[in-house]
């Protein structure tokens, strides 16, 4: 995983922040979820 967004970041910077966007994203989905779940 860090090995992938090493090599995105070496491309261009717009691809690695759009890459951490969506594990944020993801990140937030997951935790909001599980506090409706609780």
């Amino acid at each position: 995983m860090a090995c992938c967004a090493a090599h995105k970041h070496k491309g261009n910077t717009q691809n690695q922040l759009e890459f951490e966007l969506e594990g944020l994203m993801r990140c937030v989905l997951i935790r909001h979820s599980n506090a409706l779940r609780f």
